[in-house]
């Protein structure tokens, strides 16, 4: 699962629900769900660029089957709640190091959402 900005015109009216002060302009937000053995395009959701990744994965109720893995990127801390079977990179723990074993996790988790990243460019 990922998200993509895509830029649009300055709405006339509201704006401020199109606006998205870390990026400074006025996108659309696409969430995509895809199958990385057959990068088929499952499940597509849409709203504003002001909208955070993981909040636009509660409102566009998305729900896997609780065998089903998904890879996610960071923008999606918290998403254990709701699926068991996610997996998103291991955060450095305050004032310490990742472990070789979590950094190679990480490394992995990068080359197996390569595809859908590839696959949410197209």
């Amino acid at each position: 699962m990922d998200v993509t900005e895509s830029p649009i015109e300055r709405p006339k009216y509201g704006q401020k629900l199109f606006f998205s002060g870390k990026q400074k302009r006025h996108p659309l937000k696409s969430q995509f769900v895809i199958d990385l053995e057959t990068l088929q395009v499952l499940c597509v959701f849409n709203d504003s660029g002001r909208r955070h990744d993981f909040k636009l994965f509660i409102h566009s109720k998305v729900r896997f089957h609780p065998e089903t893995e998904s890879l996610e990127d960071s923008g999606y801390q918290g998403i254990a709640k709701f699926h068991a079977n996610s997996h998103i990179p291991k955060k450095k723990p305050k004032g310490g190091k990742l472990t070789k074993e979590q950094k190679q996790f990480n490394r992995d988790l990068a080359t197996l959402t390569l595809g859908q990243r590839a696959m949410v460019c197209k």
